[in-house]
């Protein structure tokens, strides 16, 4: 995978956790392609900009020996389309809230017993 497409990628994914911070899939999501980008490919990003028509990324190069600024341009329309259709659709739309694990019991505790299993002898 180039650079390029790389960087749109996580961008993509980084636009719906911006506009979704309550997302936790969506959140993952983009720290999943900056590691990508990170790991796969040495780049840091330094800055995004978002004008009415495009995503400016600034970022660097690792293998860049120089290790100069570089700026991608991407279509705005095209990096927020996975956005809005994940708005669109009903089923993606709705977060549900986490469920928190179950306690663990601990030792020495035990549930209270149930009257009606009691036998007493009168």
């Amino acid at each position: 995978m180039a650079v390029q497409d790389a960087l749109r990628h996580w961008l993509e994914a980084d636009a719906v956790a911006q506009a979704r911070p309550f997302d936790r899939p969506a959140q993952e999501t983009a720290k999943l392609f900056y590691q990508i980008l990170q790991e796969e490919h040495g780049v840091t990003v330094e800055a995004v900009e978002r004008t009415e028509a495009q995503y400016v990324v600034r970022y660097r190069e690792q293998s860049d020996e120089a290790g100069g600024l570089k700026t991608a341009r991407f279509d705005r329309f095209q990096v927020e389309a996975l956005l809005l259709a994940i708005e669109q659709e009903p089923k993606y739309g709705i977060v549900y809230p986490e469920v928190p694990d179950e306690p663990e019991e601990t030792e020495g505790t035990e549930a209270p017993e149930d009257p009606k299993d009691s036998t007493t002898s009168e």
